[in-house]
């Protein structure tokens, strides 16, 4: 038994040794690839933190997020996990036929109700025709993906938005469609949002609503961007079982002529893409160079309407549809938006507002209150 003892110890110094050579010798990472978010970086030493606990609070978490060979630990966890049988890891549903669906967070409800009044007070402030189109999740639409303890009861989200809108405000539903054609690859596997398949079928249903004629799927141009996207819920899930996604898009023809000005970072560009981010961790922002505060796209397509479009990311790939049909799209995202939005309506002449936005993001988006 001593003899066992002393082999233990001798391991378990051995370890430690090892593991504190490879902490010192081994480059911080500021970024997790798996699961999709920044590390911890060494805290700051100060005297106020050190009393407070945040240091001893920050140190922790730099230790977990320096681990060695964190990321593998990570993937062997995850795995592990499904291995076991679990079908629920970090709030998203290991679903039927490879698909992750994110789960509805209930404790927002109150947040829900104060987004829902904001929209409405900000609708009642302008003599502007008011559009919101609440775009369903996965999870609202591939309900026979999901596994068999999941709540069917709690999946309302879509249909509560709409209800809960000022009746001067024209909800654009679009769960209808999108679950007649739910055996189409509409919805990623591995992330949040609705792949360009399913936001053609939102503009169509967009079209129908604003007074214009939608383009027919036959006529459009789709092509590949990437076979090897993994999102956000492949991401949190950590699990390794995953089947990478395809990411297509929309190309609008070459005679339709497009500037777009992104406002905030103070650069213009003739494309509604950006391929570098195909080579980085966060290739849906391939989309629109991924979300910022303020861009107009400007189209010469003879409409000479004008729109002002809140969203959030979902809006990215259904963006390039809708510039067909308006001159100029004055795109805002209220995360990174400090203006007051009703004053620039007012001062651009923008009497078309359309919201975009998931309806899980939306109950739980604080950046929505601004309206008010």
């Amino acid at each position: 038994m001593q003899l066992f003892n002393k082999v233990l110890t001798a391991l378990l110094v051995i370890f430690l040794a090892v593991f504190l050579l490879l902490f010192i010798l081994l480059p911080e990472r500021a970024f997790s690839g798996t699961e999709k978010r920044a590390l911890a970086g060494r805290p700051d030493l100060s005297f106020k933190k050190l009393l407070s606990g945040k240091f001893a609070a920050g140190w922790e978490g730099y230790l977990a997020d320096q681990f060695p060979f964190r990321e593998y630990w990570v993937k062997l966890r995850g795995g592990a996990e499904v291995l076991l049988g679990k079908k629920e890891i970090n709030g998203v549903y290991l679903g039927r036929e490879g698909y992750l669906l994110q789960k509805e967070d209930r404790s927002v409800e109150a947040l829900l109700q104060a987004n829902l009044q904001a929209v409405n007070d900000f609708a009642g402030s302008l003599a502007a025709g008011i559009y919101f189109l609440p775009a369903p999740s996965a999870l609202h639409v591939h309900r026979d993906k999901l596994p068999s303890f999941a709540e069917p009861g709690r999946l309302t989200l879509p249909a509560a938005v709409g209800a809960k809108l000022h009746p001067d405000i024209c909800v654009i539903d679009v769960q209808k469609v999108l679950t007649a054609h739910k055996d189409e690859y509409i919805y990623y596997r591995t992330d949040h949002h609705w792949t360009v398949a399913g936001a053609y079928y939102a503009y169509r249903e967009t079209g129908a609503a604003m007074g214009f004629q939608p383009l027919a799927r036959d006529d459009l141009r789709f092509k590949k961007a990437c076979s090897d996207f993994s999102g956000t819920l492949a991401a949190k899930s950590t699990s390794p079982f995953v089947r990478p996604d395809e990411i297509f898009y929309y190309a609008p023809p070459e005679e339709l002529q497009l500037r777009v000005e992104y406002v905030d970072a103070g650069k213009s560009a003739d494309s509604l893409y950006e391929p570098r981010h195909l080579q980085t961790h966060d290739k849906y922002a391939f989309f629109l160079d991924g979300n910022h505060g303020l861009l107009r796209i400007y189209a010469r397509n003879g409409s000479g309407r004008r729109l002002l479009l809140v969203k959030d990311s979902y809006a990215n790939c259904l963006i390039p549809f809708l510039t067909h049909h308006f001159a100029e799209i004055h795109v805002v995202d209220l995360r990174f938006f400090s203006g007051k939005l009703s004053d620039y309506a007012i001062e651009n002449g923008l009497n078309e507002i359309l919201f975009i936005y998931n309806t899980l993001n939306f109950a739980g988006e604080p950046s929505v209150r601004k309206l008010m």
